[in-house]
């Protein structure tokens, strides 16, 4: 409940007076003057092909993820606990099948398992 306001520096009780002033200040906080939004008819923008559509939906190919990885920085690693580019590059033999398998259920579910993702 608001008892009061102070209108033009004058204290003010009367519930009316109260009620119209908070109203007309969260009016005017919270809503958008009106302005002319430009139109986008005629415009022609550049789209992609369908076969860069599905290259762009479709699943991580191993070659694509391994042509990734060895294009990151050998001495970068991930994050702050994890192994650096050079240690994933020497044991891909190793390490791929299961950073296949990660990115396939990225691509199938869209989020990173929450056991995975570091919290600060």
């Amino acid at each position: 409940m608001i008892r009061g306001l102070f209108l033009e520096e004058e204290w003010v009780e009367d519930p009316l007076k109260v009620k119209n002033e908070a109203s007309r200040f969260f009016h005017n906080r919270f809503s958008e003057e009106c302005w002319d939004r430009p139109l986008l008819d005629g415009v022609h923008f550049n789209q992609i092909t369908q076969i860069d559509n599905v290259g762009l939906v479709d699943r991580f190919g191993e070659e694509e993820v391994k042509e990734t990885i060895w294009e990151c920085e050998s001495a970068k690693s991930p994050g702050s606990g994890g192994f650096n580019f050079k240690f994933i590059k020497a044991f891909w033999h190793v390490l791929k099948d299961d950073i296949i398998r990660f990115m396939e259920e990225f691509h199938r579910l869209g989020v990173f398992q929450e056991a995975l993702i570091h919290h600060s």
